[in-house]
């Protein structure tokens, strides 16, 4: 069978198999133009020229071979990948002159290239026949879902010929004669003068407390001098919660059940969170808020799915939380098993694992309980259930020193499982993967009979297809943090908003020569706001204290 008539195969039997794409992103700067260059490795037969179709972008079909993007244990610096391109009709060997004749020698150094990887059933319809991608769900709804992209840089061209064009590819951090930060940072110094100087001439920090600014002064932990409780505001039962199905238009607002905290929906589309030390007309102390000034936003609402977002006039939306469908894990889909390879020996080698050697198992219906724990720390207990049956007296497995072999009792060779308990949130149709590393006695995964690979891991795919307790509600915590509670009570996602000290405004008289910069970053967000831009050319150090 031919690569292409695989790469076409895989595409309509497997919406799982995973499409590895890869752009390369040129600078003007230093190459000359902004182009972009898309290739994948494969040929699509339904498509004229054989390219693949992603988000709308076309990927030309190029031999391209990479490696080296894993971490390995013990590693200390970043990955250093290296891709090797198809030197096809010279290519790769065109686009390097063009950057050379910008920059003489520079053979695409300091190009951008993103590795993209995803799944046959996020691709677009164009890429199968009759112009139907048949795997999108029966809501008829195709999403462009994706794995994390990979970011590198090229760092270096390692070899050229008319065949083949191969590049070491670097991190950001990792760039040789690069260095970072540009300018140093050191413990609790800061290279300008607080407030211009003594006689506030000097160039840098533009605070002025009094005359520029409003009279704020602050001792050297950031404290304020002078200060007393602000009145709080006004509350009622219930004002610090949005449940599930409200919204806010702009002017409304939560409220603390303290009095001490509001987060409003704005004039200008935005949802924030302040102080009682505001002036509710005046509001210069911004605890948090949604980048979304500005872009039509005219209400927010807390979805009875569980996600928060705002929306504009046409119904389009600007901001969410993405919490939609987010709460407790209660069923999944088996998928297939990992390897995603198709060799034989997965199932036998997982379920061997999973219940031990089957001929020490008369016939009949097992159990078995197993906790898996997820990159993301998230665990699941799950529960499976196999019978040993005696393998056929001429079943070539009996090679590997095996009689029985664990079989699924409604559908052989599948793990489907029920779940027996769960830590952390899942999203309704994520797809979630378990492994096993194989034990040597293992005689489905470590085969001697040399018709299968070895499998020193396997395990399985699963798609979430129920979560529970989502469409909650969002709350105004006592110390300014909003969170978004699923019905359970379980916290989906919170602002990371909270102060600890509560509110004060200055009152009384006090001596300016008291106020005292603390030269760190926190010194400047709480003269000149959480979130404002620093209204100079350069920044603080990062001081003993992160904040």
């Amino acid at each position: 069978m031919s690569d292409i008539i695989l790469f076409d195969e895989l595409l309509k039997d497997s919406p799982l198999a995973i499409i590895e794409l890869f752009e390369l992103h040129l600078d003007l700067a230093i190459h000359g133009s902004n182009d972009i260059f898309r290739f994948f490795n494969g040929v699509v037969i339904q498509t004229q020229t054989g390219e693949i179709i992603y988000q709308g972008n076309t990927y030309m079909a190029m031999p391209i071979e990479a490696d080296g993007f894993e971490y390995k244990v013990g590693q200390s610096g970043f990955p250093r990948p290296t891709i090797r391109v198809g030197n096809l009709f010279s290519v790769v060997s065109a686009i390097l002159v063009g950057v050379n004749a910008t920059t003489y020698g520079n053979d695409l150094t300091g190009a951008k290239v993103v590795r993209r990887r995803t799944l046959t059933r996020f691709l677009d319809d164009v890429n199968f026949d009759n112009d139907t991608n048949p795997y999108v769900p029966t809501d008829g709804t195709l999403t462009h879902e994706e794995m994390p992209q990979e970011i590198y840089f090229v760092n270096r061209k390692v070899v050229e010929t008319r065949d083949v064009v191969e590049f070491e590819l670097a991190a950001s951090l990792d760039l040789e004669n690069v260095r970072g930060p540009k300018r140093q940072c050191l413990a609790n110094i800061c290279q300008w003068q607080y407030k211009g100087g003594p006689d506030g001439t000097e160039e840098g920090c533009p605070w002025r407390p009094g005359t520029t600014h409003d009279a704020r002064y602050y001792d050297e932990s950031d404290n304020l001098i002078g200060g007393s409780a602000a009145t709080n505001f006004s509350y009622s039962s219930g004002d610090e919660v949005l449940s599930s199905g409200q919204s806010l238009t702009p002017g409304q607002f939560l409220t603390s059940s303290n009095g001490w905290y509001r987060a409003q929906f704005g004039t200008n589309g935005d949802f924030f969170v302040y102080g009682k030390n505001n002036d509710p007309s005046n509001i210069t102390d911004i605890n948090w808020q949604t980048a979304t000034s500005g872009r039509g936003g005219t209400s927010i609402k807390m979805g009875t799915n569980g996600d928060l977002f705002i929306k504009d006039a046409a119904g389009d939306v600007v901001w969410q939380t993405g919490t939609a469908y987010v709460g407790t894990l209660s069923e999944v889909d088996f998928k297939g098993y990992l390897p995603d390879n198709g060799i034989p020996g997965r199932h036998a080698s997982f379920y061997h694992e999973i219940f031990g050697n089957a001929d020490n198992y008369a016939a009949g219906s097992q159990t078995r309980d197993r906790t898996f724990t997820l990159a993301d720390g998230r665990t699941l207990e799950l529960r499976f259930t196999a019978s040993s049956v005696l393998l056929p007296a001429d079943s070539p497995a009996r090679d590997l020193g095996v009689n029985r072999r664990w079989e699924n009792p409604t559908d052989t060779f599948t793990a489907p499982v029920t779940i027996v308990s769960s830590s952390g949130n899942f999203r309704q149709y994520e797809f979630i993967s378990v492994e096993i590393e194989t034990q040597t006695s293992n005689p489905w995964a470590h085969r001697t009979d040399g018709l299968g690979a070895i499998h020193y891991k396997v395990g399985a795919s699963y798609q979430v297809t129920t979560s529970t307790t989502y469409g909650g509600s969002l709350a105004l915590a006592n110390n300014g943090n909003l969170i978004i509670y699923a019905a359970g009570s379980t916290i989906v996602w919170q602002s990371y908003s909270g102060r600890t000290p509560e509110p004060l405004v200055a009152t009384g008289t006090v001596n300016p020569l008291d106020d005292v910069c603390g030269k760190r970053v926190s010194s400047c967000k709480v003269r000149f706001g959480q979130y404002a831009e620093l209204p100079f050319g350069s920044f603080p150090s990062i001081g003993t204290t992160l904040s």
